[in-house]
C-alpha cells in the first residue's frame, strides 16, 4: 500500500512541477503561449469538423441531417484554417468573446443587485462588485484587445504557478502522511 501512496504523491507533485514551469512560460512569453493556444484551438476546430462531416456522410446521426453536419463540418474547417493563416484576428476575436460576456455578465448581476432591494446588503453588495469588476473587465478587453490577450495569459500564468505550487506542497504531505500510516502500520 505504501508504494501506491507514495506513487501518487509523486505525480501529485510531477503536475504540480509541470503547472509551475508551464505558468512561468506563459508569464515570460505571452505571445508565444498566444499562438500556440490558436494554434491548438485550430486543430482542434479541424478535428472536431472532420469528425462532424464523417457523421453527416455515416448518416449515424438521426437528430441532424446529414447534409447540415457536413455543412457545419465544411465552416469549421475554414474557421481551423482561419485560425492558422491569420492568428492574429482570431485571438481579436477571442478576446472581444470574452470582453461581450464580461459586458453581458456585468450588466446582469448589476440588474440582480438591484432587484434584490429587501434582500440583506451583503448579497446585494457581492452580486454589484462582481457586476462592477466584471463591467470593468469588459471594457478593458473592447479597449485595449491586445494587452487584454496579453493580460488573460499573464492571469493563466499566474494561476498556473500557484495551482503548481500548492500541487507540489499537497503531494509532499501526502508523501508525509504515507510515510506517517506505514509508521503506524509497523507498530500496531
Amino acid at each position: 500500500m505504501e508504494s501506491v501512496c507514495c506513487m501518487n504523491w509523486a505525480s501529485v507533485v510531477i503536475a504540480g512541477i509541470i503547472a509551475v514551469i508551464f505558468g512561468v512560460i506563459a508569464l515570460a512569453f505571452p505571445g508565444s503561449i498566444l499562438l500556440l493556444a490558436v494554434a491548438a484551438l485550430g486543430i482542434f476546430v479541424i478535428l472536431m469538423s472532420l469528425v462532424g462531416i464523417a457523421k453527416g456522410l455515416s448518416h449515424e446521426e438521426k437528430t441532424i441531417p446529414g447534409w447540415a453536419l457536413v455543412l457545419l463540418g465544411i465552416f469549421g474547417i475554414i474557421i481551423g484554417i482561419a485560425a492558422f493563416l491569420l492568428p492574429g484576428i482570431t485571438i481579436l476575436v477571442i478576446v472581444i468573446w470574452i470582453a461581450v460576456w464580461a459586458l453581458l455578465t456585468g450588466i446582469s448581476e448589476i440588474a440582480q443587485a438591484i432587484q434584490l432591494k429587501g434582500e440583506p446588503g451583503s448579497k446585494r453588495a457581492v452580486l454589484a462588485i462582481s457586476g462592477i469588476l466584471s463591467l470593468i473587465l469588459g471594457i478593458f478587453l473592447v479597449l485595449f484587445p491586445g494587452t487584454g490577450a496579453v493580460l488573460l495569459i499573464w492571469v493563466i500564468g499566474i494561476y498556473a504557478v500557484i495551482f503548481g505550487i500548492l500541487g507540489i506542497v499537497y503531494g509532499f504531505s501526502l508523501k508525509k502522511s504515507a510515510h506517517v500510516a506505514a509508521e503506524m502500520a509497523e507498530r500496531a
